[in-house]
């Protein structure tokens, strides 16, 4: 009787610790808040900080940061292949389907009817005293991401010594950083 008594505090004990964690990491309660709203008392309040040096805790922690970082991935996957897809939607949109001139003045589409593809194209919206202003992203910039992801130009680096002069490498010193023969002293 007094083992599972003993099992059934180690579980309620385990218990808290997981809502004291997803209180502080979930909920954003500072210690004190989520020791109380995991059902402590707040006069423990003084020893919520230790809380945070508990490994049980701690990994409670790092498990509800880590499926937040899954969800969010899931949200706004950061992969390769959508960064290659926003980059075109910028490269390769189209601004007369955003901002027209009809009759010699500027008209702008209602932002419904602007798709997913010319709304990733605008960087800024903002109205100021002569009306409204949009920016967009640069063409160019989002082009040459592009072409150096794509692998359609390498750059160059050029490494040159002081003063634009040919380095000047000490063999003997890298013979032996390198290959560990030796001493300095029989260069």
């Amino acid at each position: 009787m007094a083992e599972k008594r003993k099992k059934n505090e180690s579980i309620k004990r385990a218990y808290k610790k997981f809502l004291f964690a997803q209180n502080y990491i979930l909920r954003g309660m500072n210690v004190a808040e989520a020791l109380v709203a995991a059902g402590y008392s707040p006069k423990n309040t003084a020893t919520a900080w230790e809380f945070l040096k508990d490994p049980t805790v701690i990994r409670y922690m790092q498990a509800l940061l880590q499926e937040q970082q899954e969800k969010l991935g899931e949200i706004y996957r950061a992969d390769k292949e959508n960064i290659i897809n926003e980059l075109v939607k910028i490269a390769f949109a189209d601004p007369r389907r955003i901002v027209r001139v009809k009759d010699g003045k500027l008209q702008v589409m209602d932002s419904d009817e602007i798709t997913n593809i010319e709304a990733a194209a605008i960087a800024e919206v903002s109205e100021t005293k002569r009306g409204l202003r949009i920016k967009f992203h640069s063409k160019v910039d989002a082009l040459d991401k592009l072409a150096k992801i794509l692998g359609l130009y390498v750059e160059k680096h050029e490494h040159t010594g002081k003063d634009g002069e040919p380095l000047n490498i000490i063999l003997s010193q890298l013979n032996q950083e390198v290959f560990g023969g030796g001493n300095s002293s029989d260069a």
